[in-house]
């Protein structure tokens, strides 16, 4: 029993570790693997060409935001267009703050 009690005492000083550091970068690249093989062109108005990740200056508030997909892609015979981006977080319910959030580094990259 007392093993047993050490393994429940470990995973539970190490869960949010390994939420954070293996679960967390495992969905993400789940999330770009489904952008590039499996989303409809007109999932995005526009052919994938590119997912990545990605961080945008915000000069003004003198800090930056990671960006977790970032779609590039092709509209007709324009190449490189931005056509999404968007947050890959497991076990977290999005909200309004996040697409607050979203439209604000949208705005950063207009400028």
């Amino acid at each position: 029993m007392a093993g047993r009690r050490n393994l429940k005492a470990t995973w539970s000083l190490s869960r949010d570790t390994f939420l954070s550091k293996v679960v967390g970068p495992h969905f993400e690249q789940l999330c770009h693997e489904w952008v590039a093989w499996h989303a409809e062109p007109d999932t995005f108005d526009g052919l994938p060409i590119e997912v990545a990740s990605g961080t945008v200056p915000d000069p003004t508030a003198r800090t930056s935001h990671e960006v977790n997909v970032v779609v590039r892609g092709a509209v007709g015979q324009d190449h490189g267009i931005l056509l999404s981006i968007g947050e890959a977080k497991w076990n977290k319910v999005m909200n309004v703050s996040h697409l607050e959030r979203l439209r604000h580094i949208l705005g950063l990259l207009a400028t």
